[in-house]
């Protein structure tokens, strides 16, 4: 009959050697929700940063194609005033001094 011999203060000790592995994975579980929470924070900090510099390139590829587009507006308007002052009173001036000194000479 050892084994129901102070059976009592061995409970006890069972009892209080649970509280502690309780306490232990409580304290687990909490640590682990904080490492969670702070998995997710850094995410989301890392999906805002990818975000910022996602449109800053958009930005700058839009910006690329504006300045294409103005350079080609504008050697499309020199393409069109070169041909204005081709055709225009200078131009026309030119083309009729061709004429009289072809036909009168």
């Amino acid at each position: 009959m050892e084994i129901w011999k102070d059976h009592e203060v061995r409970i006890r000790g069972l009892e209080g050697q649970m509280q502690s592995l309780n306490n232990r994975m409580a304290n687990f579980e909490n640590n682990q929700l904080r490492f969670e929470n702070t998995l997710m924070q850094e995410g989301k900090e890392t999906r805002d940063l990818l975000r910022s510099m996602i449109n800053h390139d958009q930005d700058i590829d839009k910006a690329k194609i504006e300045m294409k587009r103005q350079l080609f507006d504008h050697k499309r308007e020199t393409k069109v005033k070169v041909i204005q002052l081709l055709l225009g009173a200078s131009g026309l001036w030119a083309v009729i001094q061709l004429i009289v000194e072809h036909y009168f000479k």
